[in-house]
């Protein structure tokens, strides 16, 4: 690997890569929550339900979209989204909670979604 190569980050939906998506986040919370004690000033945490987020925005081709966001999030269907990160991959069995489409003038017609999934450690 020479000095200046970095990682492409791509996503796949059910499986099958997302070749018209313009950019991906991910954003992952641990849910855990703080305990602390007054008498010894102890601090610790407990285990909480973490959640991983991830948001896309895909070009819209003519033919319609890549993946249908709408018919997704109006249906509230779960899909498996995974997110290669080096050897490994973070995965989730997900829900779009919010989605959309936009225009603007010298600029692609896009779709946006954002998903919602359990916090799963990259395998």
């Amino acid at each position: 690997m020479a000095f200046g190569d970095r990682l492409t980050l791509v996503c796949l939906i059910d499986g099958q890569i997302q070749a018209e998506i313009n950019n991906v986040s991910v954003n992952g919370e641990s849910g855990a929550q703080d305990v602390r004690t007054l008498l010894q000033g102890l601090v610790g945490k407990t285990k909480g339900s973490g959640s991983l987020e991830i948001s896309g925005t895909w070009s819209l081709p003519l033919g319609g979209p890549e993946f249908d966001v709408f018919t997704a999030g109006a249906e509230g269907s779960y899909h498996e989204l995974q997110i290669p990160i080096g050897k490994k991959s973070l995965i989730t069995n997900g829900w779009i909670t919010t989605f959309g489409a936009s225009q603007s003038v010298d600029a692609n017609t896009e779709v946006t979604a954002t998903f919602r999934g359990p916090l799963t450690k990259p395998e």
